[in-house]
């Protein structure tokens, strides 16, 4: 082997070398400095059952899986002042779990076109009125909340219960909503 070509080795293998302790270190970095403590101040909220935090092609996608609390809006928004504090805005996506059984899955799904209908009429009294006819029909009670950006309603059904947050988007589907 000639000089140059035993150089032209050497580099080419500190280069290699070099990528593999640099994307080792961000490893590292991102877990250890940011995942771990992000995980670990969401877990210390009121309510906060469970977290599972992945990085995604668009940013984090955040899980947390509440335990039953008694405001849906506030617990969602300190979770969300807790993410925008350790992340940049709009760089991860927030998904609320729940203990929903059967019953109340099926409850929601044919309560989704009068929510939807709310949304797009801006008819929010008229919702909380029909939902708390309907609940109390069904021996459940219920919660809505809202803001200016989204709609927050719980069902309880004795220790089952079923979180959604709707973002107050034209677009708003439901696979948009913040069920895990």
């Amino acid at each position: 082997m000639k000089n140059n070509e035993f150089r032209v080795f050497i580099s080419i293998a500190a280069l290699i070398l070099s990528l593999g302790v640099f994307l080792g270190a961000y490893n590292l970095y991102v877990k250890w400095g940011i995942e771990k403590p992000l995980k670990a101040e969401l877990l210390v909220q009121e309510g906060v059952k469970k977290v599972e935090v992945n990085k995604g092609e668009k940013g984090y996608e955040i899980k947390v899986e509440l335990k039953k609390v008694d405001n849906i809006q506030q617990s969602y928004v300190d979770i969300s002042r807790v993410l925008n504090s350790r992340l940049n805005d709009g760089d991860y996506e927030l998904k609320i779990g729940d203990q929903r059984n059967q019953d109340l899955q099926a409850f929601f799904n044919t309560l989704q076109p009068a929510i939807y209908e709310a949304l797009a009429d801006k008819c929010f009294i008229w919702l909380n009125e029909l939902l708390a006819e309907k609940v109390a029909a069904q021996g459940m009670k219920h919660a809505m909340y809202i803001d200016k950006e989204r709609l927050y309603l719980q069902i309880w059904d004795e220790q089952k219960y079923l979180y959604e947050v709707i973002e107050r988007t034209s677009s708003s589907s439901p696979a948009e909503t913040g069920r895990k």
